[in-house]
């Protein structure tokens, strides 16, 4: 697989952005000035180029900087490779506004216990509001290209912080994310008015939680002469 040190990498998981935009960005590393202020041109594409985004992480890292992905032979298991994004250009005194930016980052390599809620548990009640799933599937006129939609049958199973490893969930001991599997099916809406419309749907096939194949806190605290995860400013990383 590439690496970040190789100018404007990209794979099917692009780290950055793709080399023929070396010219705005520049690469990833060896770089000049911060991406700060260009971090929502490449989340969602430069204005009026005709360009799609490519890398969301500056603007919102606490999203997986995402190299590659292994699927195991039988299926069961898809392996990611993650970086922190932070330990990529790590000089002070030219990417303070990155390094402090990026610190989130370091919430990669942290896992957390969690717990499906269940009937019968106490949540508050400001928590439960923030659970209503709108129907969002609406039908779009004949004449216009599909576009994808969620099915609305999809009840997703929601999730706490658990108070420690044993009030856990078996799988949810060492999770950081919701893996969730889905498909797209094309439907036919009828109706008085327009006629009939096509719906691009996508129907969710369900969730598992991730699972470390490690626990990275706790390596960085077993490796000798070891540094905090999240380390002063002024060392740069």
């Amino acid at each position: 697989i590439g690496a970040c040190s190789q100018k404007g990498a990209q794979w099917i998981f692009p780290t950055f952005h793709p080399p023929s935009l070396d010219h705005h960005f520049e690469g990833n590393v060896f770089r000049k000035k911060p991406v700060f202020e260009q971090r929502w041109e490449l989340a969602l594409g430069i204005d009026g180029g005709g360009k799609t985004g490519h890398c969301p992480v500056d603007a919102d890292p606490y999203l997986p900087w995402i190299h590659d992905s292994f699927p195991s032979n039988d299926g069961k298991y898809v392996e990611f490779i993650i970086g922190n994004k932070r330990r990529c250009n790590t000089d002070p005194k030219t990417f303070k506004v990155d390094l402090q930016n990026l610190e989130p980052q370091v919430a990669l390599m942290q896992p957390i216990p969690v717990k499906r809620w269940k009937e019968g548990m106490t949540v508050d009640s400001s928590m439960q509001s923030l659970w209503q799933r709108e129907n969002d599937n609406y039908h779009i006129p004949r004449k216009e290209k599909p576009i994808l939609l969620d099915d609305g049958n999809f009840n997703p199973p929601r999730y706490l912080i658990a108070t420690s490893l044993d009030d856990a969930d078996e799988d949810g001991k060492y999770t950081r994310y919701i893996c969730r599997f889905h498909s797209v099916v094309l439907a036919t809406h009828k109706d008085n008015i327009e006629g009939e419309s096509r719906l691009l749907k996508r129907a969710i096939l369900g969730e598992t939680l991730s699972n470390y194949p490690y626990n990275p806190e706790h390596a960085n605290f077993r490796k000798r002469g070891s540094n905090p995860m999240v380390t002063p400013l002024e060392k740069g990383h």
